[in-house]
């Protein structure tokens, strides 16, 4: 094989790796809001009818302990 070969191969192997962990914390119930490279990431997504990024913001801006009700969220 060539370097450039041996270089594509490791690639690859680490996109397996990646996408096996994904698979797998997903297989287990974990559902995170985790763009890779927010807020870089949402300008090419596709998936914004599913995402919950801006749920997550809220949380972050009020405490983990906030309950959301409607578009309010209450301490």
């Amino acid at each position: 094989q060539t370097k450039f070969e041996d270089s594509w191969q490791q690639v690859l192997a680490n996109w397996r790796s990646g996408i096996e962990r994904l698979g797998e914390s997903f297989r287990q119930g974990n559902a995170e809001v985790d763009p890779k490279r927010y807020p870089g990431s949402c300008e090419y997504c596709d998936l914004t009818a599913l995402c919950r990024i801006n749920e997550q913001s809220l949380l972050d801006e009020n405490g983990a302990d906030s309950v959301e009700a409607g578009n309010e969220v209450l301490p």
